[in-house]
């Protein structure tokens, strides 16, 4: 049997968040020797991929590619020839926060309600990671402020985020979009 090596990981952030990279180090106590020394790191490929510079050193940089509980921690492991010790954190993975902007409303002729036709295939996404699928809806209930002509303020339903990357985002708590301007224009008598 090999002797134990203390072995400690730094660098963990309070919060991992989706997309973010961040630089793990592993160092250890115990083995005084220069010989063979040997560093290996173990982490779930499915919320962690690994950015730099191999993992067979000390110090990783890793970027976590989905939110939430990976089925695994991050290992390292120090073996050499006479001694072997190994340590694991465990972070999960938050979401990513986003903003919502740029969402339009369609002008419409006088009809004596307040409905209001929304078109959010045009919003900008802001915080989200290139090439992530990633788009808003807006849910039904979008409404001017009155049913009379005029330039008018409209009230969006509630955004909701989707795509294929949906799961790894959370919309922000202040900063989208939550109003737009459109005209109602007068209705001609016949």
């Amino acid at each position: 049997d090999k002797n134990t090596a203390t072995v400690t990981i730094t660098g963990l952030p309070d919060t991992v968040t989706y997309g973010q990279e961040f630089i793990l180090a592993a160092s250890q106590t115990g083995d005084t020797t220069s010989a063979n020394k040997k560093w290996t790191w173990d982490y779930d490929q499915g919320y962690f991929k690994l950015v730099g510079p191999n993992a067979n050193t000390e110090t990783i940089t890793l970027q976590a590619i989905k939110a939430g509980t990976p089925s695994k921690g991050i290992t390292v492991t120090y073996e050499s020839g006479t001694h072997k010790g190994s340590k694991t954190v465990t972070p999960g993975v938050a979401q990513k926060e986003v903003t919502i902007s740029g969402i339009t409303v369609n002008n419409k002729e006088y009809d004596g309600n307040t409905n209001a036709t929304v078109n959010a295939s045009g919003a900008t996404i802001t915080g989200k990671v290139d090439g992530d699928d990633l788009t808003v809806s807006v849910a039904t209930g979008s409404t001017f402020d009155s049913a009379d002509a005029g330039s008018r303020t409209v009230t969006l339903g509630t955004l909701t985020l989707n795509g294929t990357s949906a799961g790894n985002y959370t919309l922000a708590t202040s900063g989208n979009q939550t109003t737009a301007t459109a005209n109602i224009t007068v209705r001609d008598l016949t």
